[in-house]
């Protein structure tokens, strides 16, 4: 929309028969039984709550790459500090080649993966969708050679 944000635009199309005014509670309702065209006027005059979100799009080019564990149950940032814009969602995915799951977190993030460790399990081939306002805050632990990518903004 030229600022920033976007809009959804929904179109039906078609007559919907209606029988008698709809109350709130009836909009609201899973099953509305209904019959009859309903003219522009009456859908206009019908109150309908709406919910506009919008976010901001990022500048300039994306923000990906790749991390590699070096060494066994050692936590790796996914890159270097970047200021990533208000909003921004970081797609991380573990390389389907890997042996093992790896493990998503803060700089703390060990490779524990019993129910007791401290990050989030990303199995071989998936991916995981976090917010993180920098890119050096990600963390990655795994096993040896393990290799993590990541798209940012």
């Amino acid at each position: 929309m030229g600022d920033g944000t976007h809009a959804l635009v929904v179109s039906v199309g078609g007559t919907i028969p209606v029988s008698g005014g709809l109350t709130d509670t009836q909009l609201r309702a899973t099953a509305v039984p209904v019959s009859g065209p309903v003219t522009d006027t009456e859908l206009r005059a019908t109150a309908v709550d709406t919910i506009v979100e919008s976010y901001a799009v990022p500048v300039g080019a994306p923000i990906v790459g790749q991390a590699v564990i070096a060494v066994t149950g050692t936590a790796v940032a996914l890159g270097a500090s970047v200021t990533l814009p208000a909003g921004t969602v970081l797609v991380t995915s573990l390389t389907g080649n890997n042996a093992a799951h790896g493990t998503v977190g803060g700089s703390g993030v060990n490779n524990t993966k019993d129910g007791t460790g401290n990050g989030y399990i990303l199995e071989a081939g998936k991916s995981v969708v976090i917010n993180a306002d920098d890119l050096a805050d990600v963390y990655v632990n795994g096993t040896a050679g393990d290799k993590f990518s990541y798209a940012a903004g």
